[in-house]
């Protein structure tokens, strides 16, 4: 984040920007549903006739981010007048973040499950080996988690935080992480408290780390060893996975709408805040880190 930028926003300026992101990725996903239906529609029958991507998981995720990520690159550079380096991506030990982020989510999730699969809760039933449909909802998975957090942490956080006292700035962003997630399969209050916490993670760990790699690694690795790998659907989304679960064992939100995973993620965002300093990290930090690592 530029400290011109910085400087010169009011809070209903970012409001205001954030609200034009949304509506342009909004529209952007219209059109590219519409395109990308119309063209499954010529592959799969000689009539054309346009077919719902909706249906399709994947398709419907990679078309989502393809608009999220698209609407953010364009409003952070014709809204926020920003150059595209200061998003969050280039920033200092990078790859430490990517380790933390993949270890915290691994951990979480695999003490979550290991938990549960002891309590009786959850049962395993099988084992599905498929090399190439892992790879291909990994490389999707990180192209959907890269998107919301290009969204949430790089573009909401960036236009709240100059403004707002950087914890308001955090619980916005987390309750939008909330509302984006309520449209889907299984939504429930378990799940709304789980993605909240998960918000108020990824927040913190953008504030306390300066940058979105934290986020990113921990949001992919939650999602795919979550779903392909444990066989949880993925926010109300179900996805082929390396383990079958029993059909009745699995809450329709996946692991996120457990209480173990609030308890975990809670746990988490705890050792977080201790670690690194308080609820109330300074904003000029974050500012700082961005530009000494751009």
């Amino acid at each position: 984040m530029s400290t011109a930028f910085a400087a010169r926003l009011t809070w209903p300026r970012g409001v205001a920007n954030i609200l034009l992101c949304a509506a342009l990725m909004i529209g952007l996903t219209y059109v590219l549903q519409k395109m990308a239906g119309m063209y499954a529609g010529l592959i799969a029958n000689d009539s054309g006739t346009p077919v719902n991507i909706g249906n399709n998981a994947m398709a419907s995720i990679v078309v989502n981010s393809l608009a999220a990520i698209i609407a953010v690159l364009v409003c952070f550079a014709f809204l926020n007048h920003q150059p595209l380096r200061q998003l969050g991506l280039h920033t200092l030990q990078w790859q430490l973040q990517v380790y933390a982020g993949i270890c915290a989510a691994g951990l979480v999730l695999c003490g979550g499950t290991l938990c549960a699969s002891v309590a009786g809760i959850i049962k395993f039933e099988g084992l599905q080996f498929m090399p190439g449909k892992l790879l291909l909802w990994l490389l999707v998975i990180a192209l959907g988690a890269a998107s919301e957090e290009f969204f949430f942490r790089g573009f909401v956080l960036q236009n709240l935080l100059p403004a707002l006292p950087s914890w308001l700035a955090v619980l916005i962003s987390a309750l939008l992480f909330v509302l984006a997630h309520s449209f889907n399969n299984g939504f429930s209050a378990m799940g709304a408290a789980n993605i909240l916490i998960a918000g108020l993670l990824l927040g913190y760990g953008y504030l306390y780390m300066g940058g979105l790699w934290f986020g990113i690694a921990f949001h992919v690795a939650w999602n795919f060893i979550q779903g392909p790998l444990l066989g949880f659907a993925v926010s109300g989304v179900p996805i082929p996975s390396l383990l079958q679960q029993q059909a009745t064992n699995t809450d329709a939100f996946g692991f996120e709408g457990s209480l173990i995973a609030l308890l975990l993620q809670l746990a988490l965002l705890i050792f977080m805040v201790q670690h690194f300093g308080g609820l109330r990290p300074p904003t000029k930090t974050v500012i700082h880190t961005a530009q000494v690592s751009a």
